[in-house]
């Protein structure tokens, strides 16, 4: 009898801000375990949806706590008395060795949401490196494939349709 594998929700959060000199930039952190650059991101909790995992983790990780998240492209999510759990960019399966939820080989569901700030300085300490990057830094950068393709993809998709900017943050 062949096992199923085991999975767990997980969420990230891809930060941009948009600098008037040097434009659009994304905001990582450097991984304590994988010594790679990464967007912020980690287990959803019983009582979070995806959404609040990525503010939440982002707050944690990079001591940004004004976070707007930005819907995916496509129609909007139509009005209904039920709250709306904010839809991510993408949903992709990581294949994972262990970590600090399992140390088992299991698979996360990771949730990639796309957020953004006006004050590119945080509001208290990241609990990891943090840095900014813009988009022609990221082909050289230290982090995994699935990153750079996402990044590339992103700032491809602001240079021509850039997101609104104001200053409205996401609570779900």
């Amino acid at each position: 009898m062949t096992s199923l594998p085991i999975k767990h929700s997980t969420s990230g959060v891809y930060l941009f801000h948009h600098d008037t000199d040097e434009g659009w930039r994304t905001g990582l952190i450097r991984h304590p375990v994988f010594d790679k650059w990464i967007q912020p991101g980690g287990h959803v909790e019983a009582h979070e949806n995806p959404a609040q995992t990525a503010l939440r983790e982002l707050a944690e990780e990079t001591g940004f706590t004004e976070a707007r998240l930005l819907p995916p492209p496509g129609p909007a999510t139509p009005k209904t008395a039920d709250p709306h759990v904010p839809l991510p960019y993408w949903i992709m399966e990581h294949h994972v060795d262990g970590d600090n939820q399992l140390g088992l080989p299991h698979i996360h569901i990771d949730y990639k949401y796309v957020a953004l700030i006006t004050n590119p300085v945080a509001t208290s300490s990241p609990e990891h490196p943090f840095a900014w990057w813009r988009a022609q830094e990221i082909a050289n950068l230290s982090t995994f494939d699935d990153v750079k393709v996402n990044l590339e993809v992103l700032f491809a998709e602001f240079s021509t349709n850039p997101p609104p900017s104001d200053s409205k943050s996401t609570s779900t």
